[in-house]
């Protein structure tokens, strides 16, 4: 060993002595060094590099900064450090929600972990002030023991954090749990049955009270709360624990959206998509309430496409599609607010002219026929467009029913035709 080496392994045993100190020395230098020694100065170096990364690390730690950067994932001295600053964070969140009013779940260790011990009593604290632990020692006294205290604090953490109003009344309407949702729909109050902290959920309160009241169980009913604009579907169970008390879970989810996808989609059953116009199982539903309502004269208008089979063959479907939809936008836009055209088949269309006279009604019809015409003399298409129709008047008095009447019109309507031999061919 030459003098060079000699040199350098004391300045090791120097290094080596401060490192086991804790104290910040520089890192050994590789120059003058020869090469067998190279390997050991580098690994040295990165051992002083993670020592003072592990250091830092838990200083932070030890002064609750827990969110901070992450040690170099090679560094596995910091592998337990790292464990301890995420059990730490996750407490840290969980004793958060405790102090927001938030059920939080409980921890399941051995009895050597003081920790969490300490933190599932401060659980178990949250939980008698809740009101939640007497529930539980009922529903344990009536065979349903099962559950631990873990699991059924877990229980709770997620009945506290699903998007549904979930409440315990007993029999006389006391709230004896209520989750986070919950609290806030009921606004401060205690009893379902008194007025204290109400504020405009009258509607659902009362039909959470039906639920209670009915002999089969489980119950549903959906309501529309005016006060809050929302729709609620309310769930009711009925069971008793082991004291014999009844209890009551209702359940309320809030169905307003699903309410207002089911308006538009009846919405969209009323109306034919290609026209427009009301579908036939619309149209005859408004016929019959307007003959019932009484008033009059109505009238009743069948028409029928002339030569929509002479377009279909020769022009294709899409084209019958485009006369068809021709003819609907003028009968939609020749008509009144009050009046209703019906696509009552393939080519045939029913117009409700309401409190109209039959004269009236024959000025508009030949209105109609008239902008087609101008249609025809501008060789827009080249078929001509036309209809043929008949019209009938009508009302709560009238001596036919109504299908006799749509018979007649339809009877009508078919006289008109035959007496147009060649309607719509080339222009």
């Amino acid at each position: 060993m030459n003098e060079d080496d000699t040199k350098l392994l004391a300045e090791i045993d120097a290094f080596l002595d401060s490192l086991l100190a804790g104290g910040k020395n520089a890192g050994l230098e590789l120059s003058g060094a020869s090469s067998p020694f190279y390997g050991i100065i580098e690994k040295l170096n990165l051992l002083k590099a993670y020592l003072a990364e592990m250091s830092s690390f838990a200083a932070d730690i030890s002064n609750g900064r827990l969110y901070g950067d992450t040690p170099d994932r090679h560094n596995h001295f910091c592998g337990p450090l790292k464990q301890l600053r995420a059990n730490l964070s996750s407490l840290s969140y969980d004793i958060g929600e405790l102090l927001k009013g938030n059920m939080a779940a409980k921890i399941e260790v051995d009895e050597e972990n003081v920790l969490y011990k300490c933190y599932n009593s401060l659980v178990d604290h949250f939980a008698g002030i809740s009101g939640v632990s007497g529930l539980q020692a009922e529903s344990a006294a009536n065979g349903s023991g099962s559950l631990n205290s873990w699991q059924y604090h877990s229980l709770i953490t997620a009945i506290n954090k699903i998007d549904t109003i979930f409440m315990l009344v007993d029999v006389d309407g006391g709230i004896v749990y209520a989750n986070k949702l919950a609290v806030k729909f009921l606004n401060g109050r205690t009893n379902l049955h008194d007025g204290q902290g109400a504020d405009g959920n009258d509607a659902v309160l009362h039909a959470i009270e039906q639920n209670s009241r009915s002999s089969v169980f489980p119950i549903t009913r959906e309501i529309f709360d005016k006060n809050s604009g929302l729709w609620y579907k309310i769930t009711t169970y009925s069971f008793n624990l082991a004291n014999v008390q009844n209890y009551f879970l209702h359940i309320l989810d809030d169905i307003s959206d699903f309410k207002k996808t089911e308006e538009y989609l009846i919405a969209k059953a009323d109306i034919d998509l290609l026209t427009g116009t009301f579908t036939r199982r619309a149209g005859l539903s408004i016929l019959n309430k307007l003959s019932a309502e009484g008033g009059g004269p109505h009238c009743l208008t069948m028409l029928d496409i002339d030569g929509l089979k002479y377009v279909n063959d020769t022009y294709g479907h899409m084209e019958g599609d485009e006369y068809i939809k021709i003819v609907a936008e003028i009968l939609k836009t020749s008509v009144r607010a009050t009046e209703a055209v019906i696509r009552y088949g393939g080519d045939e269309f029913l117009v409700l002219f309401k409190n109209c006279a039959p004269e009236l009604a024959e000025k508009i019809m030949s209105r109609m026929q008239g902008r087609l015409g101008e249609m025809n003399s501008k060789k827009m298409k080249p078929y001509t467009l036309s209809f043929s129709y008949g019209t009938r008047p009508f009302g709560k008095d009238s001596p036919i029913g109504l299908g006799e009447l749509i018979s007649t019109v339809d009877e009508d309507m078919y006289n008109d035709k035959k007496n147009k031999p060649g309607a719509c061919r080339t222009t």
